[in-house]
């Protein structure tokens, strides 16, 4: 079921679904939990964002006392750029784990896109701290990226670019670093090297670009080809 979720065939699911139900019905919830959660990744991979987030709802609706919904509709927040939304769910989250690395990623990363660059710095020194102790090299190259763009948002340039590079020496195909930087540089009026990075932004996909990063990113290249 998971595997027909995952490859968009909705109605085989769906059957095999229904058929564990029916011989594990102790597991229904669970089931249909799992359900939904394939749904939203499935929906997010195909940038169906509206539909992705009412399937997240749904498993809110389902086990509200479970993070699992909340998680899913906040990435798909932060990734939709709806960051007030993202941030009241991460904060929900932090309210039943404060040590989380990931969930204090998500929310530093949204402050900081949303120039709340000192406010930021609080959860993304502790995802850094977190995402060290527990040996998570992805998540410490996600949190360093965002603190990076914190670090810029105040000026605080060499030490932005000291995160900057070690997420990348982590994680070199990660597009959001690379647009972020992208970015960085073209406010900066460092024109060659913003290019060089968006473009590189552009062809990586761990993770991808969302729509509007790309649609951003190709509006400024366009802008530096003329």
């Amino acid at each position: 079921a998971y595997a027909s979720e995952l490859t968009g065939n909705e109605q085989a699911a769906e059957q095999d679904y229904e058929q564990l139900r029916r011989i594990a019905p102790e597991q229904a919830l669970e089931t249909t939990v799992g359900s939904l959660c394939a749904k939203v990744q499935w929906h997010e991979s195909q940038e169906r964002y509206d539909e992705a987030i009412a399937a997240a709802d749904e498993i809110i609706e389902l086990v509200p006392e479970q993070p699992i919904g909340y998680r899913l509709r906040a990435w798909i927040y932060w990734y939709t750029e709806q960051y007030v939304e993202a941030f009241d769910d991460y904060t929900r989250l932090l309210d039943m784990d404060p040590d989380d690395p990931g969930v204090l990623n998500g929310r530093g990363q949204v402050q900081a896109e949303m120039g709340e660059s000192r406010l930021a710095l609080d959860d993304l020194d502790r995802a850094v701290e977190r995402s060290r102790e527990e040996g998570q090299t992805q998540l410490l190259a996600y949190a360093l990226n965002g603190r990076a763009l914190a670090l810029a948002g105040i000026g605080r340039m060499d030490e932005s670019t000291h995160d900057y590079e070690e997420s990348i020496q982590l994680c070199p195909d990660n597009a959001w670093a690379l647009y972020n930087r992208g970015i960085i540089m073209y406010e900066r009026g460092e024109y060659q090297q913003a290019k060089q990075l968006l473009e590189r932004a552009l062809e990586s996909d761990n993770p991808p670009l969302t729509k509007r990063k790309r649609s951003r990113s190709n509006s400024i290249l366009d802008q530096l080809h003329v």
